[in-house]
């Protein structure tokens, strides 16, 4: 078998070509669908579902006058949808063995593709989805005197994600000692990387002092250095009492030096609630000078 299959992977916001992995979603279909989204899934069921009905409506007209009643091919069509949806009205019959057979091979399979449906659509509903957002930018900006790389996520659902844990690695393409290409993983301190209740937004932040591996003007050695930053969220949702996860990939030209995130929180008059702007979420802007 050839192993020179080519596969383009989405890697948050950047892309990567796979060489030598098996061919197609047969290998994986459960975990293809139940990744996918849910038009993807339902496209395919309807598709699958309208051509496997055509299929056998046409062996059907193989058999001849097989069917009772039957007297063209959508008839032929209409009584495959019965068998396979195990309905069976009555009116259009199967009156030959050979129909008899193709009956029981058509109902067999029909009920297999029912509980195989049934049990990826119970799967995608009972997983537990973050609704996180993570801001389309990350800056770098003075934050108490400090330069800081800074990036907002937001929780796009109403309720509270417990436990909240952050974490940043920025993946740093190297090379050994000996000469070989090696990814070096390089964990970012957080200045807070846990939060008891996530509900609204949460401003994440690096101090870049004098240990971090980024410098306050590295943006050109950032790029020119293929750097990227993975950022993962974890936490408890007490709605499904379930871990959820969220993940997402700054490459090195998402991260705006001497720039700054437009503020979204914003205290109004006397009487009147705190507004909390999403429409500037993922909007930036330029320094202001000391």
């Amino acid at each position: 078998m050839s192993n020179d299959y080519r596969r383009i992977v989405g890697l948050g916001s950047g892309r990567v070509e796979i060489l030598g992995l098996p061919r197609g979603i047969l290998n994986d279909m459960y975990y293809f669908f139940l990744n996918g989204s849910w038009r993807s899934f339902y496209a395919f069921v309807f598709v699958s579902y309208l051509l496997l009905n055509l299929l056998f409506a046409s062996l059907y007209v193989l058999g001849g006058d097989c069917v009772a009643n039957a007297h063209g091919f959508l008839d032929y069509v209409f009584f495959s949808l019965q068998t396979m949806a195990t309905i069976g009205y009555g009116i259009l019959a199967p009156q030959t063995t050979y129909a008899h057979v193709l009956v029981g091979f058509e109902s067999l399979f029909g009920i297999l593709s029912m509980a195989t449906i049934t049990g990826v659509t119970f799967s995608k509903f009972s997983r537990p989805r973050a609704r996180v957002i993570f801001s389309a930018k990350a800056v770098v900006t003075q934050h108490d005197g400090i330069p800081t790389l800074m990036f907002r996520v937001m929780n796009a659902r109403s309720n509270q994600i417990a436990e909240a844990t952050l974490t940043l690695v920025m993946v740093r393409p190297g090379r050994t000692k000996e000469g070989r290409p090696f990814n070096r993983l390089v964990d970012l301190t957080m200045a807070r990387d846990k939060s008891p209740v996530f509900s609204l937004t949460w401003t994440a932040m690096h101090p870049i002092t004098d240990w971090s591996p980024i410098k306050p003007d590295s943006s050109e050695t950032l790029q020119s250095g293929g750097v990227t930053f993975v950022c993962s969220l974890t936490g408890y949702d007490p709605s499904t009492g379930q871990t959820i996860h969220a993940r997402h990939v700054y490459q090195a030209v998402d991260v705006k030096f001497n720039h700054r995130l437009v503020d979204v929180f914003h205290l109004r008059g006397e009487g009147k609630p705190p507004l909390v702007d999403y429409t500037k979420f993922h909007d930036t802007e330029p320094e202001a000078p000391l």
